[in-house]
C-alpha cells in the first residue's frame, strides 16, 4: 500500500484501484575542515574507532572514495556539497567509520523496506524517535496557520540533490501544483493544494480544505515533496516539454503520464531508474529487475547530514537488498549471520526461537520493538456486502457480538503467538491518551453460551450461516489464525470456509466489494491514531474492512460509493472538524467522539494485542537503538537515522 502526501492526499490514493491510475524525496578543502569542525554537538557523543568497513577511522571528514573522487575533480569538495546549515544527528552509541556493505532480506512486494524505512525516509519535516513530536529535517522551520489553511516550510539552504543540482522551493511547488494537482496523475482532485515560493528556500502551501493534520502527515511514509527534482522530472511532463511525446515512444510507455509514473512518480519508478536524483543517503545503483535476486543502493555524495564531530554521513557504503520470496528461507539467511539489520517480515512471534537459538551462531542479537498498532488480527464482516440478507446479517451488532464471544482468543494466542499479548478488540492500546479498557475488552470473553444468546437475538439458528473468510497471504501468521476460527465458530453452528489468496488479489477483491469477512492487521492503536484512524470509522476503502463502499464515499467526497450510515456520517463530520483546526486539545476531544461512536457500533471484532516485536542486528553493526518504535507511520528504521549506523569488524 503506497501511502502519499497528507490525510486526504492518502484518501485519494486509495483510489488508486478504482481509477485509471493514481499518484502512489567555503570553496576549499580547508575550508570545509573549519565549516565542518564548527558543528556544534548536540546531545550525542562522540568516541575513537578504528577498523570496519574500507578502515575509514573517525579522524575523516568524509569517506575515502569520496575525498578520491573530489581530489580527482570529480565532484565537488565537501564543503561545496553540504548545505550552510548541516542537519547534525547525534549518534546512538559513538562516532562510526566509513564502510561497508548493509545486508538486509525483503520480499519481492516490500518496496516500503528499502525505500520508506531504509534507503528513503527524508521528509521536510520528521517524527523523533520516540514518535511524540514534529522536528526539522529538510526543512528547518515549519509551521501551520491557526485555521489550518496554510502550512509554511523554510528549507535548509543549500541541499543538493545526489547529482549536484540545488533543492529548493521549486522543487516543493513542482510536487504539490504539477504532480499532485495533476489530474491525469492524481486522478481525484477533492483535496486542493497550491504551493508558492517565496524566494528560493520557502514555500507556502495553501490547502482546501483546511487540514489540520497536514504537518505530521509529512512525516509519513511515501511523502513526495522531498521526491519529485523538478530539472530532472520536467522533462517527461507534458506542461514543460512539448516534445515530451517522442520520450513516450522512445520508452515504449502507453502515454506521458505513465512515462513520468516510471522514471520517478511512483515507488515502482523510484526502484527502478537509477537515474532519478534523490536527497536520502543512498542512491540506487542496482534497479529493482536489472537482477533477479539484489536491490543496491550506494552512498549519495551530496547527502545534507553530518554527526556530532561534523562528519558526512552516511558512514555505510552501500546497503544491498536481497529479494527472497519465501520467508522461512529468510529465517534461514538471518540464523545464518547474512542479514546485518532487519525488523521487517520475518520477525514474527513464531520465528523468535529459531532465531534465538542461532544467536551466538549467527553472531547478532535482538532489539525490542513495541508496536503502535493494537491488534495483530481483526476480523472484519463486510457490512456493504453486494447481498441484501448477507448486509443485514452482518449489520447486525448482536450478529458480531456472538461471534467475538465464539473466538477463543487465549487458544489463538497461545497457538500461534508465543503466549505473548492479551485478548483485545480494534481499540487504541494501555499506552495511548485515547485507551479505554471497556472499549479494549468488550465482548472478549471466551463464552459459548453468551455467544449464543447473542445469534438468537440476532435471529439466526445453528447451521443457518455459512461465510467465507478471506486471508492474505501478507503476514504468516494469519493463515495459522483462520482454521482456529473455524473452529470456534462451528461451536455456534455458524461454517466458515476459507480463502487464502496473495495480498494483490486480496486488495483487488475489498476494492470490488466481492467478499464476506476478511483478516488484517489493527492499526492506530498509539500515536498514529490520527493518520490512521481506519478502524474506527469508514475511512480507508481497501482497510476500512468492515464498509469499503462507504469508505469509498468518504474518499471521493460522495461521489461514488455508499453514503454510511447515521453514526458513519457523524463520525466524517468529526473528522472534518480535526481537520479544520490546527488547536491539538481540540483535535482530542474531537477524536474521543468518533472512538465513543466506534465503541458502541462495535465496526470490526478484534483478536489480539500484541506484545512487542523484535529485530536482529549483528554484533558489529552499531548505532542502532535498543528499543525501537513498531509503526508504519513512524517507519522504522527511519527516524532513528539509518545514515548513522556503521560496520566495525
Amino acid at each position: 500500500m503506497t501511502i502519499n502526501d497528507d490525510m486526504s492526499w492518502l484518501a485519494n490514493s486509495q483510489l488508486s484501484a478504482l481509477t485509471r491510475r493514481g499518484f502512489i524525496g567555503i570553496g576549499s578543502a580547508s575550508a570545509a575542515g573549519l565549516l565542518l569542525a564548527s558543528c556544534t554537538p548536540g546531545d550525542g557523543t562522540g568516541g575513537d574507532s578504528t577498523g570496519g568497513g574500507n578502515g575509514g577511522g573517525t579522524d575523516l571528514r568524509e569517506a575515502p572514495d569520496l575525498t578520491k573522487l573530489a581530489e580527482a575533480g570529480d565532484i565537488p569538495p565537501l564543503a561545496e556539497r553540504l548545505p550552510n546549515n548541516p542537519l547534525v544527528i547525534n549518534t546512538v552509541e559513538r562516532a562510526g567509520v566509513y564502510g561497508g556493505t548493509w545486508h538486509t532480506v525483503t520480499n519481492p512486494n516490500d518496496t516500503g523496506w528499502m525505500l520508506q524505512r531504509v534507503t528513503g525516509h527524508t521528509y521536510l519535516v520528521r517524527w523523533d524517535p520516540d514518535f511524540n513530536e514534529l522536528i526539522e529535517d529538510a526543512a528547518e522551520e515549519f509551521s501551520m496557520n491557526d485555521d489550518a489553511t496554510e502550512a509554511t516550510f523554510k528549507l535548509r539552504e543549500g541541499i543538493k540533490w545526489s547529482d549536484g543540482e540545488p533543492f529548493t522551493a521549486a522543487d516543493v511547488v513542482f510536487a504539490v501544483n504539477d504532480i499532485q494537482g495533476n489530474s491525469e496523475i492524481t486522478p481525484n482532485q477533492t483535496m486542493q493544494r497550491v504551493a508558492e515560493a517565496v524566494g528560493d528556500y520557502e514555500v507556502v502551501i495553501r490547502l482546501n480544505p483546511a487540514n489540520g493534520l497536514y504537518l505530521q502527515q509529512q512525516a509519513g511514509p511515501g511523502r513526495t515533496l522531498t521526491a519529485c527534482p523538478k530539472h530532472y522530472l520536467e522533462q517527461f511532463h507534458k506542461d514543460y516539454n512539448d516534445d515530451v511525446e517522442d520520450l513516450v515512444k522512445q520508452e515504449g510507455a502507453q502515454d506521458w503520464v505513465e512515462l513520468i509514473e516510471n522514471k520517478g512518480v511512483t515507488e515502482a519508478g523510484r526502484l527502478s531508474n537509477p537515474d532519478l536524483p534523490v536527497l536520502s543517503p543512498w542512491v540506487l545503483t542496482q534497479a529493482a529487475g536489472a537482477s533477479g535476486t539484489k536491490v543496491v543502493f550506494s552512498r549519495n555524495p551530496y547527502f545534507w547530514k553530518v554527526d556530532q564531530d561534523g562528519r558526512q554521513l552516511p558512514y555505510i557504503d552501500q546497503v544491498e537488498f536481497n529479494i527472497v520470496g519465501d520467508p522461512e528461507v529468510m529465517v534461514t539467511a538471518a540464523s545464518n549471520g547474512e542479514v546485518d539489520m532487519s525488523n521487517r517480515t520475518f520477525n514474527i512471534p513464531r520465528n523468535k526461537p529459531v532465531l534465538a537459538e542461532h544467536r551466538e551462531s549467527g553472531d547478532y542479537d535482538f532489539i525490542d520493538m513495541p508496536p503502535t498498532f493494537m491488534n495483530t488480527t481483526v476480523v472484519a464482516f463486510n457490512q456493504t456486502i453486494k447481498d441484501s440478507k448477507r448486509r443485514e446479517l452482518y449489520r447486525n451488532k448482536d450478529f458480531r457480538i456472538a461471534v467475538s464471544h465464539a473466538i477463543n482468543r487465549q487458544e489463538i494466542i497461545d497457538v500461534v503467538f508465543q503466549r505473548q499479548g492479551e485478548p483485545w478488540q480494534a481499540a487504541p492500546r494501555a499506552d495511548s491518551k485515547f485507551y479505554d479498557e471497556e472499549f479494549a475488552k468488550q465482548y472478549t470473553e471466551h463464552d459459548v453460551a453468551l455467544a449464543k444468546e447473542h445469534l438468537a437475538k440476532a435471529g439466526v439458528e445453528a447451521g443457518e450461516v455459512t461465510a467465507t473468510l478471506m486471508v492474505s497471504n501478507f503476514k504468516p501468521e494469519w493463515v495459522d489464525v483462520a482454521p482456529l476460527l473455524v473452529g470456534h465458530l462451528a461451536e455456534i453452528g455458524i461454517t466458515l470456509k476459507i480463502d487464502a489468496v496473495d495480498n494483490t488479489l486480496f486488495n483487488e477483491r475489498i476494492t470490488a466489494n466481492d467478499y464476506d469477512l476478511a483478516i488484517w492487521q489493527g492499526d492506530g492503536g498509539g500515536n498514529d491514531l490520527f493518520q490512521d484512524p481506519r478502524w474506527y470509522f469508514p475511512f480507508n476503502v481497501t482497510n476500512s474492512q468492515f464498509g469499503p463502499l462507504w469508505a469509498e464515499w468518504y474518499v471521493t467526497g460522495g461521489a461514488q460509493g455508499e453514503e454510511p450510515l447515521e453514526p458513519g456520517r457523524k463520525q466524517i463530520e468529526l473528522y472534518h472538524e480535526i481537520e479544520s483546526t490546527g488547536d491539538p486539545a481540540r483535535q482530542d476531544e474531537l477524536m474521543k467522539e468518533i472512538l465513543q461512536i466506534s465503541k458502541e457500533q462495535f465496526y470490526a471484532i478484534g483478536i489480539h494485542l500484541p506484545g512487542d516485536g523484535y529485530g536482529i542486528v549483528k554484533n558489529n553493526f552499531h548505532n542502532v537503538p535498543k528499543v525501537m518504535i513498531d509503526s508504519y507511520y513512524w517507519s522504522g528504521p527511519g527516524p532513528v537515522n539509518p545514515e548513522q549506523f556503521f560496520i566495525e569488524d
